[in-house]
């Protein structure tokens, strides 16, 4: 089989790869580590490379920047879930409204 950058894998293969679990994988692209190409495909070469090289950097990054770095992704993640609460709320509203009239 000839390997090439566009080669596309599902998130068990690539964890298979890896070395980790889906579930790793999944965090991973929530993070920003590996991107999805489509739902649930990964672009082999791509996030084989972009693995290694957070590990490497993970590796060599002072406690400092660690913190720092987990403090953004938790940010992320936070705005993200405040979106959906939003949004979940404004649904609720717009029921309520349509409900109400």
């Amino acid at each position: 089989m000839d390997i090439d950058a566009k080669i596309e894998v599902n998130n068990a293969s690539l964890a298979a790869v890896l070395g980790l679990t889906g579930r790793r994988v999944k965090q991973l692209a929530d993070d920003g580590i590996v991107r999805t190409v489509s739902h649930g495909k990964y672009l082999l070469c791509d996030s084989v490379q972009k693995y290694i090289e957070f590990r490497v950097k993970e590796k060599t990054m002072s406690k400092a920047e660690l913190e720092i770095q987990t403090a953004d992704i938790a940010l992320k993640k936070a705005k993200s879930t405040k979106a959906v609460l939003e949004t979940k709320e404004l649904i609720g509203k717009t029921a309520l409204m349509i409900l109400n009239s």
